[in-house]
């Protein structure tokens, strides 16, 4: 039997289009966005990690005490996705998105909030 339980995590996506190639295969503008949103909504920085591809597209990754934070690039399509995962009760959406879309000069944009339930299986002791 599933009970569904309340969760205290918040899965958020940002997609950024017309952004300035230059600066999506940066792998130190990409970085420095990272951290600057981490210092921004004063989330724990504990590691972060980079793999640029032969094209030039970007994963940086960054690992939170509150979860992670990670951004794909695209370059050649002048296009990036953050996904944001936390359990942060207080964050500043609105500030994340408009440094992000500033940041790498964004024309469009698509904001997403994945909703999150936790289900799990109850068990009695001693059953199998």
């Amino acid at each position: 039997m599933f009970e569904k339980v309340s969760s205290c995590i918040h899965h958020y996506v940002l997609e950024l289009y017309g952004c300035s190639a230059i600066l999506l295969k940066d792998p130190h503008s990409v970085q420095t966005a990272l951290v600057d949103i981490s210092d921004l909504i004063h989330l724990t920085l504990l590691a972060m990690l980079t793999y640029q591809s032969e094209s030039q597209d970007l994963t940086v990754i960054t690992f939170l005490t509150e979860s992670y934070l990670s951004i794909h690039t695209r370059p050649e399509q002048g296009y990036a996705v953050i996904d944001f995962f936390t359990c942060h009760q207080q964050v500043s959406l609105e500030a994340v998105c408009h440094y992000l879309i500033d940041h790498f000069v964004a024309k469009q944009y698509a904001f997403f909030s994945v909703p999150f339930e936790t289900q799990y299986t109850l068990i009695e002791p001693g059953a199998n």
